[in-house]
């Protein structure tokens, strides 16, 4: 599981089983992250393109260059921490730049 600790999906057509028998691990990746630590998180989306970065990184952990509902749309971004698992989010801001 921490080989696939990065994933984007896009409900409800572009879910994680779909990417995941289609694009053999192109909409995931990995990134060292421990339990009961915090990390930190940013998200950059600029038209049908997404960059994740943890912990103050330069370099993304995960680029998706063909977000699935295009670049002109709008909606959220979900953080989900897996059944069983506790999850804490603490200072989250929302830019538009």
């Amino acid at each position: 599981m921490k080989n696939t600790s990065k994933q984007y999906f896009s409900y409800p057509d572009f879910k994680f089983d779909r990417f995941r028998n289609e694009s053999d691990g192109m909409y995931e990746s990995y990134a060292d992250m421990e339990l009961n630590e915090w990390i930190k998180i940013k998200i950059e989306v600029k038209g049908a393109k997404a960059k994740l970065y943890l912990n103050g990184n330069s370099q993304p952990v995960l680029v998706v260059n063909d977000l699935k509902h295009g670049a002109d749309s709008s909606g959220g971004i979900g953080l989900w921490v897996d059944v069983g698992t506790d999850g804490y989010f603490a200072d989250l801001k929302i830019e538009n730049k």
